[in-house]
């Protein structure tokens, strides 16, 4: 199918971020380009056993061969979502695979960066930490991997602004020298919207809101009036309890909480002491460090610590596991980074049995195994085009080396986005505070017998982001005029 046909297919359907966006419709602006605004703009928001995976062991699902076809089809924009633990790190995998040396892989905050062993959206387009404006888009002729791309990923875009994304798309426009939105690139973009938003300060949060309507990144101005095609994941691999994954989508969606709520509390063990080898969640910072202090102290036994080393460059506010990690015998701990050895994955939890110079050993809380752990390195990327190869490649220009632990009675809800924990404690103390909060923490466990609470779970736990809900509904009902599967078959049709 040529890409002109592909394209009034989906636009017919209604895949144009347009009809899904909290943009004004009353805004009748004709100038769309990112970082362009009109004097007068008032956006309105609407009403509203573990291993490591291998390429070779990802179940290749039918989705993931649509998003292929529709690459090499040149197609502009592509969202994929899904539920926590339905595989959407597992298919960034995949897709970098599939198009090696044509990818740039880039994610809104460090931790997410690390974890896909990609660049921040910031580092990758050289932006400010800042509201972007228009000054802030560079020229950068000496990045033959820019000029080169074809496929961009943005991993983790419901924490990307709209003000983000629009800077993005300005940077690849000036630096591919094509007039289009992201300069003509196929963009991937991967996130759940029910699962923890952007962060917005109070010093930006009435720009957003008179300018793009909300801060979420389908309000881009590059994206108005832009066809893409959207992909829901609704295969649960975290968890394997359909029960569960039943009430955690619930949940999710704000849909008969009452029941779904009942039933956690029925269920789940109600404790101010964990159970062995859980990870107490909490929303709060100050909490989880005061926990894991107080945790680390109770244990008599002398501490050792180990000193991190950055060589090269290597952002330090990005550190995976701390710089100067403190630790005791007895220590609860989990793993921040995949074992190639397939030991354990990043979020495995262990108890510290001996610490050595250069070796620590952990027995696996689920197992008990015992494992000697090594000082590991994170690397840290540039992307640079390989003239004789004709293609991006990855230039490691530093790396942060330390054991890959960090302390574990306790974690931040937000920090816990994107692991898989056999065992949860929520505490939840005087509340949630941001929406998809309660849900992040209790979708990181794999059953629902791995999870306890600190107290019961109430209705005001739950906050689901009213916006995201409209945006889904809206988007199910585009879905269903032309599905994936419909699509793949009129793709695979063409091309014979």
């Amino acid at each position: 199918m040529d890409p002109f046909s592909l394209l009034a297919l989906v636009t017919a359907a209604g895949f144009v971020f347009s009809k899904v966006s909290s943009q004004s419709k009353e805004n009748n602006e004709t100038n769309r380009q990112e970082l362009t605004y009109s004097k007068d703009i008032v956006a309105r928001a609407k009403a509203a056993v573990i291993t490591e995976t291998n390429i070779s062991d990802i179940e290749v699902l039918p989705e993931y061969l649509l998003v292929k076809k529709l690459v090499q089809n040149n197609f502009p924009m592509i969202f994929i979502t899904g539920g926590a633990g339905t595989g959407k790190s597992t298919f960034v995998k995949w897709l970098l695979s599939e198009f090696k040396g044509t990818v740039l892989l880039g994610a809104p905050t460090a931790a997410a960066a690390v974890n896909i062993e990609g660049k921040t959206l910031h580092s990758l387009c050289q932006l400010p930490p800042a509201w972007i404006v228009k000054t802030d888009i560079k020229d950068a002729p000496r990045r033959r991997e820019i000029a080169e791309a074809k496929l961009l990923i943005i991993d983790e875009i419901s924490m990307v602004t709209a003000n983000l994304l629009d800077g993005v798309s300005a940077f690849f426009r000036l630096n591919k020298k094509i007039d289009k939105p992201f300069g003509g690139m196929t963009v991937i973009m991967i996130g759940d919207m029910f699962q923890l938003p952007p962060i917005v300060n109070n010093q930006t949060k009435d720009l957003f809101e008179r300018i793009y309507g909300s801060a979420k990144f389908y309000n881009a101005k590059c994206l108005s009036f832009s066809s893409y095609y959207a992909v829901e994941l609704n295969k649960t691999f975290r968890q394997t309890d359909q029960l569960f994954v039943d009430v955690l989508t619930k949940i999710r969606e704000g849909i008969d909480l009452e029941a779904s709520i009942s039933l956690i509390n029925r269920v789940c063990l109600i404790t101010d002491s964990p159970p062995f080898g859980a990870v107490w969640l909490s929303p709060r910072n100050v909490e989880v460090d005061s926990r894991n202090l107080t945790e680390l102290n109770k244990i008599d036994a002398p501490q050792r610590m180990y000193r991190g080393e950055i060589e090269g460059k290597f952002k330090d506010d990005r550190l995976p596991s701390p710089m100067e990690l403190v630790l005791k015998v007895g220590a609860q701990v989990m793993f921040t980074k995949n074992d190639p050895q397939r030991r354990w994955i990043n979020g495995t939890i262990g108890v510290v049995t001996k610490l050595n110079n250069d070796i620590i050993v952990v027995s696996l809380a689920q197992t008990g195994k015992l494992v000697d752990v090594e000082r590991t390195k994170w690397p840290e990327f540039n992307y640079a085009w390989a003239e004789d190869k004709c293609e991006i490649t990855r230039v490691e220009i530093g790396c942060y080396k330390q054991f890959p632990l960090v302390l574990a009675w306790a974690m931040t809800i937000h920090k816990s986005q994107g692991k898989t924990i056999e065992k949860v404690h929520l505490d939840l103390g005087s509340g949630s505070f941001e929406t998809g909060q309660t849900y992040v923490a209790l979708s990181r466990c794999r059953a629902i017998n791995g999870l306890s609470m600190t107290r019961y779970l109430k209705s005001t736990d739950i906050h689901v982001d009213k916006e995201s809900k409209a945006f889904y509904d809206e988007l199910r009902a585009i879905i269903k005029k032309l599905p994936p599967n419909d699509l793949l078959n009129r793709l695979d049709a063409a091309s014979f």
